[in-house]
């Protein structure tokens, strides 16, 4: 009786100290209660990344003073040199890691320079808002509007019906989907020109007959001339011992392994086209737009670098590039063997529908086409360096991101003629604006002039010239390879920003043209084919199922050889040529040493 008794007592007891427990908790310092987190959760990989930025800088700092980092150069404060060498570790973790939003790690600089000394305010948030900047915001909105009436659709189908002939052949339907991204892509941010093309891509092999039940989990491909037995799997499939599939079967499955590895080159195609063709043109992608405004910044006195001489040097690049990665593609995802089974596959009813679908060019289409020529026609022809293009009559005082702001202006006065009072464009479809590339260059530029102002630039050049014992044909190679695998990992636009005034003063130091390693590693920063991770352009492909990360390692590895080939056999002979780089860094009267 007593035991009975007790028992309850207990329990209320124990459930009278449970239920006071959190309060007396509560009631602990908020101290107390941090002590009890446990350790292991604050040791997340984004905490750490957070944490290696100001703590690399300070132990960069504190490296760098002890060393005397500096002291061996008149002229040169070897704190500042210091500061901006821990900075630039800062923003190159940050930059790599990415614990933050990169375009917010891109604001470093209006926030550090001030306070460390390095720079003032209003000269630091100039870099955001230059010419370079403006150039990429005004072709940003010209694609939008591009984008907005379907313009890039209509001129990718085009080129796929005129490449694919009457009967559609597989592998000029494959050129169709290399040399249709890579057009359009030259003349817009490439991650925008894939982000329209590998859907229609999608949608044109989603329709091939026999078509696959599940693009996410598609029957096992012959990749690379492999084969394997049909019969086997599809008796392990269906769990019949014995059994033999007829001939029509085995037809059936052979006919979706091909399709399916001809859907993975057409995405390999349309991501490799989106990639080389951006790299064409100045405003292509990320990496292009950043050396012409840091040239300009690191050597004020020199020749800029302008839109035709970056034309005449990527197109040559671009093209064979675009060839051979077409005979690769159609080696591996389109034999000879696999033709007949395509070709009855491919419908070209399917592609004239989707063309015809768009209707007749509305006024919107034609004006924004004739605006895009006439956009090009004046980048190409406002100057022609030592001969002088149509900016001499307005005192050479126009630029490229003049008229290309001017060109996105017109595009909010125009009405589109489709609905009453609307414009060509509004604000509302310009949210669409990649507003994180525009801050990464201007922080990039902002940290080329911290490192030019501080003296972290002569003091990089002392230091590097033990590279003039590399010998001369492999500086380039071993540069490209090193800086191609960063951007594997890594934001190329980033890596970019960090890479090019480093080449900069490492070419000076040897004694050579700055360009001369300062274009080619503009090059190899977009040579991110391999990993989703790399790029959006990589990811979308990696999002389209057909294409898992596997199977993106080797063509991607091919596309890193050819381009490394490319770049070194063409940087010293047709660059040299349309840079002027064949003349030493000394006989530059620009360059102040």
């Amino acid at each position: 009786m007593v035991n009975s008794l007790r028992t309850p007592l207990i329990q209320n007891a124990d459930s009278e100290s449970q239920n006071q427990l959190p309060r007396l908790e509560s009631s602990g310092c908020i101290f107390n209660r941090c002590l009890r987190i446990p350790f292991t959760n604050l040791l997340t990989k984004k905490n750490c990344g957070i944490v290696s930025g100001p703590l690399g800088a300070v132990a960069v700092y504190l490296v760098s003073r002890a060393c005397g980092a500096g002291t061996e150069m008149s002229g040169t404060d070897p704190h500042k040199i210091a500061t901006m060498l821990g900075a630039l570790v800062w923003l190159a973790l940050w930059w790599i890691l990415e614990p933050v939003p990169i375009a917010i790690t891109s604001l470093l600089p209006v926030g550090l320079f001030p306070f460390l000394g390095i720079m003032d305010s209003n000269e630091v948030a100039g870099h955001y808002t230059n010419e370079v900047v403006m150039l990429l915001l005004g072709t940003f909105i010209l694609a939008l509007g591009i984008e907005r009436y379907n313009l890039h659709k209509r001129m990718a189908l085009k080129i796929l019906l005129v490449a694919g002939g009457q009967k559609m052949d597989p592998r000029l339907v494959l050129l169709g989907f290399c040399a249709g991204p890579a057009f359009v892509s030259m003349w817009m941010a490439n991650t925008s020109a894939a982000v329209m093309m590998v859907p229609m891509a999608k949608g044109v092999l989603d329709n091939l007959k026999p078509a696959l039940q599940d693009p996410e989990s598609p029957p096992p491909p012959r990749r690379f001339g492999s084969s394997s037995s049909l019969s086997s799997g599809l008796d392990e499939e269906d769990g019949l011992i014995g059994y033999e599939p007829s001939k029509l079967e085995e037809e059936e499955r052979e006919a979706e392994a091909v399709i399916h590895t001809y859907s993975q080159g057409v995405i390999l195609a349309v991501t490799f086209g989106t990639v080389i063709g951006g790299m064409t043109t100045v405003i292509g992608c990320g990496p292009n737009v950043v050396i012409p405004g840091m040239y300009r910044q690191l050597f004020p006195g020199a020749p800029e670098i302008t839109f035709l001489q970056w034309l005449k040097f990527g197109l040559p690049l671009a093209v064979p590039f675009l060839i051979l990665q077409w005979m690769f593609l159609c080696r591996y995802y389109c034999p000879s063997s696999a033709i007949p089974i395509l070709a009855g596959s491919l419908n070209r009813q399917l592609v004239e529908k989707d063309y015809r679908s768009l209707g007749t060019m509305t006024f919107a289409e034609k004006f924004i086409f004739g605006e895009f020529s006439t956009l090009v026609t004046l980048w190409v022809t406002r100057t022609f360096g030592a001969t002088p293009g149509w900016s001499y009559y307005f005192d050479g005082l126009p630029s490229d991101g003049t008229v290309a702001i001017l060109a996105a202006i017109i595009l909010f006065v125009v009405p589109n003629k489709i609905k009453e009072g609307e414009m060509l464009m509004d604000w509302k479809h310009c949210k669409g604006i990649t507003w994180s590339v525009l801050l990464l260059l201007g922080g990039g530029f902002a940290l080329s002039k911290g490192i030019q102002d501080t003296g972290l630039s002569n003091y990089m050049g002392l230091k590097l010239q033990f590279m003039q014992d590399v010998p001369f044909y492999l500086l380039t190679p071993i540069m490209c390879v090193i800086i191609s695998i960063c951007t594997e990992f890594s934001s190329n636009t980033a890596i970019t920003t960090l890479f090019v005034p480093i080449m900069a003063e490492v070419a000076v130091s040897i004694n050579c043209h700055p360009l001369f390693l300062m274009i080619p590693a503009t090059f190899s920063a977009n040579y991110s084919f391999m990993l989703p991770s790399g790029t959006p352009i990589n990811a979308l492909a990696n999002g389209t199922g057909y294409l898992p990360v596997n199977d993106m390692l080797f063509p991607g590895f091919v596309m890193h050889l050819i381009g490394l080939v490319l770049l070194s056999i063409l940087t010293p002979t047709l660059g040299a040529y349309v840079f002027d780089m064949n003349l030493p860094a000394s006989s530059l009267p620009w360059i102040d040493r």
